[in-house]
């Protein structure tokens, strides 16, 4: 299967991180590809970490109408993550003590987060029907840097 061009750039760059500096590789693969737009909220404790999730909201179950009963796993997975996301962020801030080692870490999420949105973005535009395709605008220049 061949691959989109952003997903395949989106590939090369978490090789290449993850074969780099190990700190680089274990902010990338343990916070940014395992984590999550609730990290900061679960990492301070201010979003019930540990507590069964109201799975009735689940995007399966809203939109598929998935029974929540076969979301088992998110339920369990959901009341051990929160140990986890605390190593993973103990592991990584607490490795990077000079500030080239910072500045590597957010650079690398940083670049993570841009070629991830570009995939999500390739992704999306294939999921159109081909006639909205051709109305969507090209990625400009400034949001695909």
């Amino acid at each position: 299967m061949r691959l989109l061009p952003e997903a395949a750039a989106y590939r090369r760059w978490l090789d290449d991180a993850t074969t780099a500096y190990w700190l680089v590789g274990a902010a990338v693969t343990m916070v940014f590809v395992e984590g999550s737009v609730e990290d900061r909220a679960e990492v301070n404790g201010n979003n019930g970490g540990g507590e069964p999730p109201d799975l009735s909201c689940h995007p399966l179950v809203v939109h598929h109408g998935l029974d929540p009963r076969y979301l088992e796993l998110k339920r369990v997975h959901r009341l051990v993550e929160s140990g986890h996301r605390h190593d993973a962020y103990r592991a990584v801030v607490g490795h990077a003590r000079t500030s080239s080692d910072r500045r590597a870490v957010r650079a690398a999420v940083s670049r993570s987060l841009s070629l991830w949105k570009q995939y999500r973005e390739a992704v999306a535009l294939c999921c159109l029907p081909r006639a909205r395709v051709s109305e969507r605008p090209a990625l400009s220049r400034e949001r695909r840097a």
